[in-house]
């Protein structure tokens, strides 16, 4: 008996492979490098929370010098390895809420750099400004991709796609809200991203962990309850 693979929609903008499911890979949105801004030469701590972050700051900011940095995510912490540098501090969830709750004082009365994208949430950057000297530095802002999200819109309506994933609240709010078939199931990689498809009222499963690879674990699960476990 063949069992067919689960077709999935990536959205966001890096590559990903698993030989369990069949991935479509359309990013609904791109990134726009702004110009440099005035920073301090020496920095104690650089933050990073997106791969994105760490591929524009290295590349505009190579003149800056630092002591240490933290990193939210794996593959955030690998891309900066990539650029031979060691991460200092990583909280055990890969969201803002867990870098603040087990940061504790490790960036008191510290410089500290945060690159981010212009619609970064502002949790982590308001926490750390009461304990720190902290500059924020909007890197990059996103850019909806019209003609991934047409072509992502054509492929559910003729019922190519089984799941469409969404790995941040920017590439939820370039969807928009948009009528999915019934066949079409969502998962979001964490509760940011879940909120912002709770705002447009579209239903959707949250990954268990803040990786793609528990999205597909999470997605598998499911499908394999939905045949009976068979």
């Amino acid at each position: 008996m063949v069992t067919m693979k689960p077709i999935v929609l990536m959205t966001d903008s890096k590559l990903y492979k698993d030989e369990r499911v069949e991935i479509i890979h359309l990013p609904f949105i791109g990134v726009e490098p702004l110009p440099v801004q005035p920073t301090r030469q020496h920095y104690d701590w650089l933050i990073f929370t997106s791969k994105n972050a760490v591929e524009i700051f290295f590349k505009l900011y190579a003149h800056v010098t630092f002591e240490n940095i933290a990193a939210i995510g794996i593959k955030t912490k690998e891309h900066i390895e990539h650029y031979n540098h060691k991460v200092a501090f990583m909280p055990s969830q890969f969201n803002q809420e867990s870098f603040i709750d087990e940061m504790g004082n490790l960036f008191n009365h510290s410089t500290v750099c945060l690159p981010i994208s212009t619609e970064a949430r502002p949790k982590m950057f308001d926490a750390l400004k009461s304990l720190a000297d902290v500059d924020r530095i909007d890197l990059y802002r996103p850019v909806k991709n019209d003609k991934n999200i047409n072509l992502a819109l054509q492929l559910i309506k003729t019922g190519k796609v089984d799941w469409i994933t969404f790995m941040s609240p920017s590439s939820v709010k370039a969807f928009g809200k948009q009528k999915l078939e019934q066949h079409i199931s969502v998962m979001a990689i964490g509760h940011v991203t879940s909120s912002a498809l709770n705002q447009l009222n579209i239903e959707h499963y949250v990954s268990q962990i803040e990786t793609k690879k528990s999205m597909i674990d999470t997605i598998l699960n499911i499908e394999n309850n939905r045949k009976g476990g068979l």
